[in-house]
């Protein structure tokens, strides 16, 4: 056995430990920069995920908000809309006892100006003078 060999063996030795099947896997590493780089670059990953979750939380706060202002939209309309019922409830019964007065004095204005006797008589003669022209 090489020099080299025989050193591997005795680390590998060393890193046994009593009752362990397999050593420890110790990492060496040269590159420190990359290193630091790819720690930098999952903290800018971890920035955007926490940038694109707090957009999407301003987005279904603004949603939670306008769903809010809908419903406050809703009631005010609700209330204009049984306000108008009401309202036209009111002057259909207006117009309708106006209505009801004014055929009322005319229906006495007629009975008294004219008894209906009076005028069926009248329109009877009308019609036997008519059909004697004929």
């Amino acid at each position: 056995m090489s020099d080299s060999s025989k050193s591997v063996q005795k680390s590998f030795k060393k890193s046994m430990k009593f009752g362990e099947k397999e050593p420890k896997e110790e990492v060496f590493s040269d590159d420190e920069p990359t290193r630091k780089r790819s720690k930098n670059s999952a903290n800018s990953e971890n920035f955007q995920d926490f940038s694109v979750i707090s957009e999407i939380w301003k987005k279904c706060e603004n949603s939670k908000n306008m769903v809010e202002e809908m419903g406050l939209w809703m009631k005010k309309l609700e209330k204009l809309h049984d306000e108008d019922i009401d309202f036209l409830k009111k002057s259909i019964n207006d117009l309708a006892g106006n209505l009801k007065q004014e055929f009322a004095e005319k229906f006495e204005k007629i009975d008294k100006t004219e008894d209906f006797d009076s005028l069926k008589k009248s329109m009877n003669d009308l019609a036997a003078k008519l059909g004697q022209k004929q």
